[in-house]
């Protein structure tokens, strides 16, 4: 899923974490980091697992558009900050162009 740092968990939408068990969140938690990192599916033996994790994985899918978001509005500032500098020009090959 990208090389972000981490992920988001907002308080006011994981309060269905307090009907898991300790062991139920420890391997919740678990399948976020994999999903997070290596964008690695779980697979869920328990009932209540797969319904947490439909409530979990929109809320990974979408921190991680918004930090890609980030990534690429900063990537803009950044090169156009390097091109009035240092009269940089950005000569981006897209994939119609032969070298």
């Amino acid at each position: 899923m990208g090389n972000r740092p981490g992920f988001m968990v907002f308080y006011d939408r994981v309060s269905f974490l307090d009907r898991l068990t300790d062991a139920q969140c420890g391997q919740l938690f678990r399948a976020m980091m994999d999903y997070a990192r290596e964008g690695i599916e779980p697979f869920w033996d328990e009932i209540a697992l797969e319904v947490a994790w439909d409530v979990v994985r929109p809320m990974l899918d979408e921190d991680a558009r918004r930090y890609q978001e980030v990534v690429e509005r900063n990537r803009a500032k950044a090169i156009k900050r390097w091109q009035k500098n240092s009269g940089f020009k950005d000569y981006t090959c897209d994939e119609n162009m032969t070298l």
